[in-house]
C-alpha cells in the first residue's frame, strides 16, 4: 500500500506516515567530455598525456585521450566531474582502451573510480580492470563498487604505466551508470506529536536525516527510513547504416553508430573437465557426457561449466560396467538416465542437485550406436547387433536376443549394420505427431508406426540420397541429404525432386528448351504451361521426356528415347516446365515370407488371388523358398477392389507361395487385405494376407 503525499490544514493522527509533495530532483552526473569530441576539455592530465585527433586511432569519432609514448612513472587522466553520492551507493564505469604496440610485460592500463568526502577530500581509489598488451585493438576496461563511509562525491580517471618507450596508451568513450537523488527519496515522515494535529498552511522544509524533526503547524515530522526504488528510462541502442568492421581478436571491441560496442567474445567451452565427445544427453537442466568409462555432467542450466563443486560433477558408471568398456551411448528413460556400453546397461536417477542423482539399476545389455537411441513414449528404444530393441523388454528379459518390437525386420537390420562404412553410423528420430520411429542406414530408412492400440508395424524406405541430419518444425518432418538437398516428407507426395523453372524454347527442327544447369538426364518426364501460346508440336499439360540433355538445354520427344519434337509456328507468354527426375519417382514394395497351406511341403495349385485396395500394381509370386529371387512374371492390375465378382486367375503349383506387390510410382496407394485361393487336395480353401 502507497505511502499517502502531505496534505496542508489536514488532521493527522499520532503515527501517521506521509511522504513529501515536493521530490528532489534526479541528477545524472555526466562525465565531462567523456568521448573527448570537444578537444581539451573536462579532464585533468598528466605530463605527456593529451587531447588529440591525429593518428586516426580514436575508438569512435576522432578525438582520444592518449598517455602518450614514455617509459618511467605512471601517468594519470581524471574527469573533473565530481558527481555527489551517498555511502552504499554503487556506481559502475567503463571505458575503451589501446595498448598499441605493447606486450604483457611492458604496459598496462588501469581504470578506477575516485571517491571524495564533502570537502572534496580524497578518501580512496576503486581500482578496475588492468589491461595488458593486445596489439592495435580497442578493449573494454570496466570498474565497480560501492561508495565507501563519508563519501559524497565520485569521479572516473585512468592510470597507466609503460617499460617501454614508442607504444602508445590511448583511452576514448566513457561511461557510467551513474543516477543520484538526494536523500529526500529515500526517507517518509511519521507524526509524532502527542496529540492529533493538524498541518500547516505549506509544506514545510523537510530534514534530510533519519531522525530529524520539523514542525509543521501542531504536527511534527520526524525523518524516518524505507525503500524506494526509483526506474529510469534509457534509450533503446540501434545499429548504424553500415556494418562496422569486425574484429577478429577476444575482447577486442568496435563501436557501431556511437551507440552500441560490440565485443568478441570466445562461444566455445573453455573448462578443460568438459570432455571432448559426440556421447551426449540432456536432461534435469545438465548437459550429460560420455568420458571413457564414467559420465561428467555440466552445472545446472550452464552447459559451459563443468567444474563448480556441488554442481557440476561425475557419474561413476565405471565402478557399475559390465566390461572394461567405454560409454557410447546415453539417452532418456522415463525421465532416467540410461547409460549404455558394448556389455552393459545402466540406470541412473538424475536431478538438479547431484546429492538427488542415485544409480537405480544395471542389466547386460549393451549397444554403441549412440544416434540410434530414442526415447519412445513410456518405452525407449535402441540399436543393438542383433537388431533394434525396446528397454522394457530387452531389461526385463536381460537378453537382446528376446523378441522386441525390431524381431520382425531383425535380418533386413543386421544386414544393414554390416553394411555400415566409411564413418557413418546409423541415426534415428522420433516423430510424437505420426507416432514413428525413423532408423536411418544411408539411404534407406526403416520405420516402426504405432498406432495407440497397442499395434504396430514397420516399412522401409530407400531414398534416391544417403540421409546425414533430420529436424522437426511443428508436424512437418525435414530431412537433409549428403549433397545438401532439403526433403520434407509428406503423405501428400508421391515423387520427389520436383523442379519447376521459367524456360524459353526455341522454334526449330528440333525445339531446343534453355534451362540453366538443370542437371536433369535423359527420360526425365516434363509438363509445360504457358501463360501465352506455346510453339506448334507442343501442348500444355501433356508429359514430353528429355533427349539430348546438355548442361544447360534438353529437347524433347513424346516417349522414353523418342524423336526429338519439331517445334514450328509462334509463340506468346511465359512458359513454365515441371520436371519430376526419374531419381525422384519410387516404386512400393509389399513382400510377404512365403507361406505355406494344408499339407505342409507338398505340390498344390493355386487358382487365383483378391486384393482390397487402390491404386496400380503389379502383383507377382515367389515358388522356389530356395532362391528368393525366383517369382512369376509381374502382372498389372488397377487395385480398385478386386474382391468384387470372382477371383483374379493366377494359376501356379507350388509347395508353398510367397505375394509380392510393388505399386507403381508418382501416385497414392492403399492396400487393406489379400486373399490367395488354392487347392490343397482336398477341397477349395482361401488364405488371407492381412
Amino acid at each position: 500500500m502507497s505511502t499517502p503525499t502531505w496534505q496542508a490544514g489536514t488532521l493527522y493522527q499520532p503515527g501517521a506516515l506521509v511522504v513529501p509533495r515536493t521530490s528532489s530532483a534526479l541528477t545524472n552526473g555526466s562525465i565531462e567530455n567523456a568521448t573527448f569530441e570537444s578537444g581539451n576539455s573536462g579532464w585533468t592530465l598528466d605530463s605527456g598525456c593529451a587531447i588529440q585527433n591525429t593518428g586516426g586511432r580514436a575508438y569512435q569519432g576522432s578525438y582520444y585521450a592518449t598517455f602518450g609514448s614514455w617509459s618511467g612513472a605512471n601517468r594519470f587522466i581524471v574527469n573533473n566531474v565530481r558527481a555527489p553520492v551517498v555511502p552504499g551507493q554503487p556506481v559502475h564505469a567503463a571505458g575503451y582502451c589501446n595498448l598499441d604496440g605493447h606486450s604483457n610485460t611492458n604496459g598496462f592500463v588501469e581504470i578506477f573510480l575516485r571517491w571524495y568526502d564533502s570537502t572534496s577530500t580524497l578518501i580512496s581509489d576503486s581500482p578496475g580492470t588492468i589491461l595488458k598488451g593486445g596489439g592495435t585493438v580497442y578493449r573494454l576496461a570496466t570498474v565497480e563498487d560501492a561508495a565507501p563511509a563519508g563519501a559524497a562525491y565520485v569521479s572516473v580517471g585512468f592510470t597507466a604505466g609503460s617499460s617501454a618507450s614508442g607504444p602508445y596508451i590511448d583511452i576514448d568513450t566513457v561511461t557510467w551508470d551513474y543516477v543520484y537523488q538526494a536523500p529526500l527519496d529515500a526517507l517518509t515522515y511519521e507524526a509524532t506529536q502527542a496529540n492529533a494535529a493538524t498541518s500547516g498552511t505549506s509544506e514545510p522544509v523537510w530534514p534530510l536525516v533519519v531522525g530529524g524533526t520539523v514542525n509543521d503547524g501542531g504536527v511534527t515530522w520526524t525523518a524516518v527510513e524505507f525503500s524506494r526504488i526509483v526506474w529510469t528510462a534509457a534509450p533503446i541502442m540501434t545499429s548504424g547504416a553500415v556494418e562496422p568492421t569486425w574484429p577478429t581478436t577476444i575482447g577486442a571491441a568496435v563501436a557501431d553508430n556511437n551507440q552500441i560496442s560490440w565485443v568478441t567474445t570466445a562461444r566455445q567451452i573453455t573448462d578443460v573437465k568438459c570432455p571432448n565427445t559426440k556421447v551426449v544427453a540432456i536432461g534435469a537442466s545438465k548437459v550429460f557426457c560420455g568420458d571413457d568409462d564414467i559420465v561428467a555432467f555440466s552445472a545446472t542450466v550452464n552447459p559451459l561449466d563443468w567444474s563448480t563443486p556441488n554442481d557440476a560433477g561425475y557419474l561413476p558408471t565405471g565402478l557399475q560396467n559390465y566390461g572394461q568398456n567405454p560409454v557410447a551411448v546415453l539417452g532418456l528413460y522415463r525421465g532416467n538416465l540410461a547409460v549404455f556400453n558394448s556389455g552393459g546397461f545402466q540406470m541412473w536417477q538424475i536431478d538438479p542437485d547431484p546429492q538427488n542423482i542415485d544409480f537405480l539399476d544395471g542389466q547386460p545389455v549393451g549397444s554403441t550406436f549412440s544416434k540410434a537411441f530414442q526415447s519412445v513414449g513410456n518405452d525407449s528404444l535402441l540399436l543393438s547387433p542383433v537388431g533394434v530393441r525396446n528397454i522394457n523388454i530387452a531389461v526385463a528379459s536381460v537378453n537382446l536376443e528376446a523378441s522386441g518390437v525390431g524381431n520382425p525386420i531383425d535380418p533386413l537390420i543386421i544386414a544393414a549394420i554390416k553394411g555400415l562404412a566409411g564413418g557413418n553410423e546409423p541415426i534415428s528420430l522420433y516423430n510424437p505427431g505420426r507416432g514413428q520411429y525413423w532408423l536411418f542406414f544411408g539411404p534407406q530408412a526403416f520405420v516402426l508406426t504405432s498406432y495407440g492400440t497397442g499395434q504396430s508395424s514397420w516399412s522401409r524406405y530407400v531414398f534416391s540420397e544417403t540421409i546425414t541430419d533430420w529436424t522437426l518444425l511443428g508436424d512437418d518432418l525435414y530431412l537433409r541429404t549428403a549433397n545438401n538437398k532439403v526433403w520434407l516428407v509428406t503423405e501428400d507426395a508421391a515423387t520427389d525432386d520436383i523442379s519447376t523453372n521459367v524456360v524459353t524454347i526455341t522454334i526449330a527442327n528440333p525445339g531446343v528448351v534453355s534451362w540453366t544447369a538443370h542437371g536433369f538426364a535423359n527420360g526425365d518426364p516434363v509438363v509445360l504451361s504457358t501463360t501465352g501460346t506455346l510453339p506448334t508440336g507442343l501442348t500444355p499439360g501433356t508429359t514430353y521426356y528429355i533427349v539430348a540433355a546438355a548442361t544447360d538445354t534438353f529437347e524433347l520427344a513424346a516417349t522414353v528415347g523418342g524423336t526429338a519434337i519439331h517445334t514450328t509456328g509462334s509463340q506468346s507468354g511465359v512458359h513454365t516446365a515441371v520436371v519430376t527426375p526419374a531419381a525422384g519417382l519410387w516404386t512400393s514394395v509389399m513382400w510377404w515370407p512365403y507361406l505355406d497351406f494344408g499339407n505342409m511341403g507338398i505340390n498344390k495349385p493355386l487358382l487365383g488371388f483378391d486384393i482390397v485396395g487402390a491404386g496400380s500394381v503389379n502383383v507377382s509370386i515367389g515358388y522356389d523358398q530356395r532362391d528368393f529371387t525366383i517369382r512369376t512374371p509381374d502382372y498389372t492390375i488397377d487395385m480398385a477392389d478386386t474382391t468384387v465378382g470372382e477371383p483374379v486367375p493366377f494359376p501356379l503349383t507350388a509347395p508353398s507361395f510367397s505375394l509380392r506387390l510393388e505399386f507403381a510410382a508418382n501416385q497414392a496407394w492403399e492396400w487393406n487385405a489379400s486373399n490367395l485361393y488354392i487347392n490343397d487336395g482336398q477341397a477349395y480353401s482361401g488364405g488371407q494376407l492381412g
